[in-house]
């Protein structure tokens, strides 16, 4: 049977005030990113609902991760 990979991306951008350097928003954002379990999760969620509605509720996810990152440029 294939294996397939679902990925949401969520992408904000955001203006830094004059002053604040991105190692400090990195430092103070990231912990807060990372303890937002309820979140987190719900988008997990978003993603098996998805699938079981394909599969007749039969939909069993491998494995699941979320990863964040805070990055400087207009990228």
């Amino acid at each position: 049977m294939p294996i397939i990979t679902v990925t949401t991306t969520i992408t904000t951008r955001f203006d830094v005030p004059e002053g604040v350097s991105v190692d400090l928003i990195r430092h103070q954002a990231l912990p807060v990113l990372s303890e937002n379990d309820e979140d987190t999760d719900a988008v997990c969620v978003l993603q098996d609902t998805a699938l079981n509605r394909v599969y007749l509720g039969a939909a069993d996810a491998r494995s699941q991760s979320v990863e964040h990152s805070i990055t400087e440029g207009e990228a």
